[in-house]
């Protein structure tokens, strides 16, 4: 079973070292689409990986499907193809052994078409997380793709959420237009769909530097992705903190344990009151 991990990132040295220590041993392949080929930063960050497995794609950025699909356009030309694509930003981290779990439960036998997973969304430091409303139903992921020909992403889907896929132009799933129960297997549009146990999550790492970095990052998105909302209108919004928070069930101590990469970083000790 050949696993390729696609991951976008643009300067993004906190994060993607970590995320490739947690990946490279386990991935076949890691596809990395990077938004800013000018700087030195990513390619200086891959100079300590293994080369064999690593395609360095650079793209300067347009809009988040674009650098998304520029991996998917990259896997149909090139050979040989992968059975299964796991998608991630370059800052969102898998516990190894959990990885491994997958590949061998879930991936191995080409069962499921799609594999889904809830993730952590660390608020402000590594010790709290945003719970319930947007941020459990946007999140449930289809983060374990079965390889087809003509299978890309898509934004924004009217009245079905941010993230889904398309196959030849066609509506294929979103990530959360259908909710599930964790272990529950469910045939969705003729693909057979698993969401993995609650136990085993994606480590969503943005927004655990607090509010300064969250606003930055955040208006870099809408300026390329939203040119049409009014400056003035986003700008207003962003720096509103409970705009992140909104539709939740509001933020709370992590009492989980994070990948063991994760405890090397500089700010795992840090708590943000």
């Amino acid at each position: 079973m050949r696993l390729c991990v696609c991951i976008i990132t643009q300067d993004e040295k906190s994060w993607l070292p970590y995320l490739l220590e947690s990946v490279h041993e386990l991935a076949e392949q890691i596809i990395i689409v990077d938004g800013n080929p000018k700087s030195k930063i990513t390619p200086g960050i891959l100079a300590n990986f293994p080369k064999d497995k690593i395609v360095y794609t650079p793209k300067p950025y347009t809009k988040l499907n674009d650098q998304r699909n520029a991996y998917w356009e990259y896997i149909e030309d090139h050979d040989p193809k992968p059975d299964y694509v796991m998608y991630l930003d370059s800052d969102e981290v898998f516990k190894r052994d959990e990885l491994k779990h997958i590949k061998e439960k879930y991936l191995s036998s080409l069962k499921y078409d799609i594999v889904r997973v809830k993730s952590y969304h660390f608020w402000k430091d590594f010790h709290h997380v945003i719970t319930g409303g947007h941020w459990e139903r946007s999140y449930l992921m289809n983060r374990f793709i079965k390889w087809e020909k003509g299978l890309r992403i898509r934004g924004w889907i009217p009245k079905m959420g941010d993230h889904g896929l398309t196959l030849n132009g066609k509506y294929y799933l979103s990530d959360n237009s259908i909710l599930m129960q964790a272990g529950e297997e469910r045939l969705l549009n003729n693909k057979k769909v698993v969401l993995l146990p609650e136990n085993i999550r994606c480590y969503h790492y943005g927004h655990a530097r607090g509010m300064k970095d969250k606003v930055k990052k955040i208006t870099f998105f809408l300026k390329y992705d939203f040119p049409e909302i009014p400056k003035s209108e986003w700008k207003k919004k962003i720096r509103s903190n409970n705009w992140f928070t909104r539709n939740t069930k509001g933020v709370v101590k992590f009492k989980g344990t994070h990948p063991e990469i994760m405890k090397k970083h500089p700010a795992y000790n840090k708590r943000v009151q």
